[in-house]
């Protein structure tokens, strides 16, 4: 699906860099403390391996709001990918007040007194203005805020910001939180941060709409809208922004996805569900580069339909990416840790990506909606076209970024997609229609789109050390089914039927999670998950990115994931799945 027109001004430069590792007692909020206290350093011993680990119980259907444990802090082990959440700092802030009902927003009033709070968000955000020498931290007080209109936008606070002088914007009591019913809209923002509120909408718009905002956190937000006709579009959606981080949170309930990212470039996703839409759970696409996105969970997405979990890249309006980032639909991504059941389409995705790392998941009850025909994974090419913004088209295919001034198609390719030491798994009664795997092989682009042709959807890929378990009575040289791609020869080939087969586990048995059906993916002590070993996976070398434009930023070479979703060490190599 082609994204939505959301912006066609002048795009943001970067020029902050990565945050700093996050430090115990960096933050100083003059609050009571919105984070549960870090666990001890060294984790308890497991349980005898004869001892079953008991099943967790299962979130209600009904109740998608839950409380998330926080991401546990671990030892530093060395090398590997970042798991660390986002470190907001020591902070210099002026609290305001804003009340649910019966506050006043008059000029007198300066909101900075509990007892006299603001009558509404706006006449807070209107008191922002000046971050010459403090941030803002707004404070609401329980109960419900909204306000008349469609969104209350949050615009225009760039000048001065730092990352000392944020603005917070959160629950005065988190055991109480504050609500919305109306859609948030961050418009060119530094240093936004949402902590500990909901959003809840019964349909229309976006529940919290990031547009050029530079360092934007979202953590323990719930956002609720509502999946169907008239519903919430998406949950959470993001566009040409820079540094967005989101934990511990629970976003939900879309007609098209949960959370939508198109140009945006550098963050991570910790810990969060995303559920209930129909289309993708999640997709990072449009150029949107520099993510760690791991322990999280997806599910409940598009089960009646062709798409599913979490995939990197799709397709994108050309005059929407952000440069540098004009060709791929999607670079330099670890999805790591992660859960995903119950989608009708693939599990997981990759449309048009580069160094795209696919590690360590488990899946389970993926790609299951036979009228469809879907698979559990797919590696295919990108979408590409011009949504009506003509001259942004022409001019950003005559820096040389990869696309015409023309009609959707899809030929963008991906590039070294490494699939690794997952678990796939459809228990019996549960199956794909046609194939497992999915993987395009070539795409023509059209003429004086820059994309070199012809283009590939399988150009170094790789898939070794996954369990794949999907229909029984299938064959592993049939689990590609009629797979155009992965079809290489020679000494240089990675990907074919044969290395395909040789590489992983095809139906040898049915992984023995403790109670997949109860949400424990666990493998049982002393079983064929819990003994099995994946294969190490190498590094990415950060070639084959075009020259021009210049300037698209050198990715993380490491694939080496050092704790499993519970946080706990893994060995080099470990068993497949996320635990």
């Amino acid at each position: 699906m082609i994204a939505r027109a959301r912006f066609l001004g002048v795009l943001l430069a970067v020029t902050a860099g990565c945050p700093a590792p996050f430090q115990d007692g960096m933050v100083d909020s003059g609050m009571p403390d919105t984070q549960p206290p870090p666990p001890p350093d060294v984790p308890p011993p497991p349980p005898p391996p004869d001892v079953p680990l008991p099943p967790p119980p299962p979130p209600p259907p009904d109740v998608p709001m839950v409380p998330l444990p926080t991401i546990p802090e671990m030892p530093d082990m060395g090398p590997g990918i970042p798991r660390a959440p986002y470190d907001i700092g020591a902070v210099n802030v002026v609290d305001l007040w804003v009340a649910a009902s019966g506050g006043d927003d008059g000029t007198p009033n300066p909101g900075t007194n509990r007892m006299r709070p603001l009558a509404t968000l706006n006449g807070a955000w209107e008191r922002t203005m000046d971050r010459s020498r403090n941030g803002w931290r707004i404070n609401l007080l329980p109960g419900t805020h909204g306000g008349g209109g469609r969104s209350i936008r949050l615009e225009g606070r760039q000048m001065n910001a730092a990352r000392e002088r944020p603005i917070i914007i959160q629950s005065a009591d988190p055991m109480n939180r504050a609500n919305f019913n109306i859609e948030l809209f961050g418009l060119r923002v530094s240093y936004l941060y949402f902590i500990n509120i909901n959003v809840t909408l019964a349909g229309g718009f976006d529940c919290i709409h990031f547009e050029l905002v530079d360092h934007g956190l979202l953590r323990g937000v719930r956002l609720q809208g509502r999946n169907g006709d008239g519903g919430t579009q998406e949950t959470f959606k993001a566009n040409q922004c820079t540094y967005l981080y989101v934990e511990d949170s629970d976003i939900a309930g879309a007609w098209d996805n949960p959370l939508d990212y198109v140009g945006v470039q550098h963050g991570h996703f910790l810990n969060n569900r995303f559920h209930d839409s129909g289309d993708w759970c999640m997709y990072l696409k449009g150029g949107s580069a520099h993510f760690v996105v791991e322990g999280n969970e997806y599910y409940d997405c598009n089960v009646r339909g062709t798409s599913g979990g979490f995939t990197a890249g799709q397709g994108t309006g050309f005059e929407f990416m952000n440069p540098p980032y004009l060709h791929y639909e999607a670079y330099d991504i670890k999805f790591v840790n992660n859960i995903v059941r119950n989608t009708g389409g693939a599990g997981v995705g990759v449309n048009g990506g580069f160094n795209i790392l696919i590690a360590h998941n488990t899946l389970y009850r993926v790609g299951a909606f036979l009228e469809g025909g879907a698979s559990m994974l797919e590696v295919v090419h990108g979408r590409r076209g011009c949504d009506g913004t003509h001259d942004r088209c022409q001019e950003f295919n005559r820096m040389g970024g990869w696309g015409v001034d023309g009609e959707e198609e899809q030929y963008i390719p991906s590039r070294n997609v490494y699939i690794y030491n997952n678990i796939f798994y459809n228990p019996r009664g549960v199956m794909t229609r046609f194939q497992t795997v999915n993987v395009d092989g070539v795409a023509t682009p059209p003429a004086m789109s820059n994309v070199p042709g012809p283009s590939r959807a399988d150009t170094n890929l790789r898939i070794r050390g996954n369990i794949f378990y999907d229909n029984p009575m299938r064959e592993a040289a049939e689990f590609l089914g009629g797979s155009t791609g992965c079809l290489q020869t020679g000494e240089t080939a990675t990907c074919s039927p044969a290395i395909v087969a040789r590489d992983n586990t095809w139906n040898r048995f049915e992984p023995d999670l403790m109670n997949p059906e109860m949400g424990d993916f666990r493998p049982r002590p002393g079983g064929m998950v819990a003994m099995a070993r994946g294969m190490p996976v190498t590094p990415f070398l950060w070639d084959g990115v075009p020259a021009r434009p210049p300037g698209v930023m050198q990715g993380m070479a490491t694939n080496t994931l050092r704790r499993n979703r519970d946080g706990m060490p893994r060995m080099l190599p470990d068993r497949p799945g996320a635990y």
